[in-house]
Formats: structure tokens, sequence, C-alpha cells
């Protein structure tokens, strides 16, 4: 019993001697180990736990980056929240074309989404230090519609005129007289068209022939005014050679 109870103090002993050494710092042995985690830094290195308290080193300091850079990078990255107007048909915004003027800290940003295009002017402020950007104000530069515009579209193409999003779908006759054939009736053009604006949106065959013909879609008249190219009797057209032009008033 006596030997027992000695291995049983013996091993007690061992235990709290371990624990300690793995905790403490003993002189002439050396700095304790540190559990093996890594911080990702902004820039993507990692960096992991050194030094007596196992505490993280500091990340690499951020490259620097002149002012109209930082800007155009951070509307570049950002434009999709930061722009106050949104995008249509599912599109999403991307940068085309920016200034930046660092005396005023004002900057003018083309923006589109497939569909539209939108210019904005904004005020910015910057931080050297960080490379940190804030957008302080940003606004759309609304521009008026005519009162009339055209546009040309081929089959499956989105075109804005004057307000309204114009997809011409399907040609569904094309019984216009060939230029190389003298023909009594003039004929004509019928389009499957979608019409669109913000609020609605509406499928309509629209027709084009010798005389104007006008559709009538959110208090507007949409006109096919031209199909290209005109119809030969020796060649065929086919749908991806058709363009439209509508005009909208």
């Amino acid at each position: 019993m006596k030997k027992q109870a000695i291995y049983l103090i013996l091993i007690i002993f061992a235990v709290i001697v371990v624990g300690y050494l793995s905790t403490t710092t003993l002189p002439g042995i050396g700095q304790k180990a540190c559990t093996m985690e890594a911080k990702v830094c902004p820039d993507g290195s990692t960096v992991g736990r050194s030094g007596p308290n196992c505490e993280f080193a500091a990340c690499p300091p951020a490259p620097m980056m002149d002012e109209a850079t930082a800007v155009k990078k951070y509307l570049t990255d950002n434009i999709a929240t930061v722009a106050p107007n949104k995008p249509v048909l599912g599109g999403s915004w991307y940068v085309v074309n920016m200034t930046v003027s660092e005396d005023t800290n004002i900057g003018t940003v083309v923006y589109e989404d497939g569909h539209i295009q939108s210019t904005a002017q904004f005020t910015y402020s910057f931080n050297p230090a960080t490379n940190a950007v804030t957008i302080d104000k940003i606004q759309v530069n609304e521009v008026p519609p005519k009162p009339e515009e055209k546009a040309s579209a081929k089959i499956n193409q989105t075109i804005l005129v004057n307000g309204i999003y114009i997809t011409p779908l399907k040609v569904l006759e094309d019984s216009r007289c060939a230029v190389d054939v003298q023909c009594i009736w003039a004929g004509r053009v019928t389009v499957n068209t979608k019409l669109e604006n913000r609020a609605t949106h509406e499928v309509k065959e629209i027709v084009f022939t010798a005389g104007p013909l006008n559709t009538a879609f959110s208090n507007k008249n949409i006109t096919l005014v031209t199909v290209q190219p005109e119809k030969n009797s020796k060649t065929s057209i086919t749908p991806a050679q058709y363009v439209f032009t509508y005009s909208v008033k």
C-alpha cells in the first residue's frame, strides 16, 4: 500500500511539473511553444503568433497609393452599392470611365449595366495614411429625354428609347415587295416586340408598312420606322440580319 501511495504521489507531481513547464518560460530553457494559428491580413498574406505572449505579429503595411488611383479603385470595386440608381433587366453596374480632381475632391463616373448608361458626379474624402476612400455624396446627372428619339436593334437586343425599353423578339411576317420586283402592294413587316418601363411591360405586334403605324404604350407612341435589309427576291433574310429602327414620342 505504501508503494502504491508513493507511485500515485510521483504521478501527480509529474503531471503538475509538465503543466507548469508548458505555460512558463524557465531560465535557460527558452520560450514556450505558441499555437499554430494564422491571421489573414488585408493584403492576403498571413501572420502567426509569436513573442512571450504568443500574440499575432503585425500585418505588413498597405502599399501607398496615390489619391486618384485609390478613388478609382474604390468606385470600380463598389459601384454596385454606391450608385444611387438601380440597374435594369437583371443587369449589374460596372464602371466604364472616371475622372477625379484631387484639388476639389470632386469626380465624375460613367457606368452601365449592359442595357443603359448613367453618369454621376461625386465628392469624396481620402485618408493617405490608410488609402481609405469615403464617398460623401453621389448624384446622377439627369438628362431630360428629347421629345422624339430613335434607336436601332436586332432580334433579342434591348434598346432604351425615350424612357421605353424595346426588344424585338421575332419577325412574324415580312411581306414587303422585293426591290427587284414590281408590286401593286408594298407589303409589311410585323415584329413581336417587348415594351417595358419601370412600372410595366407588354409584348405587342408592331407593324412596319408604307405609312406610319403607331402602337400605344405607357402614354407614348411607338413606331417601327425602318426595317433593314431591304427584301430581294434572289436572297432570303435570316433573323440575325434584321435591324429594326423604332421611334418613341
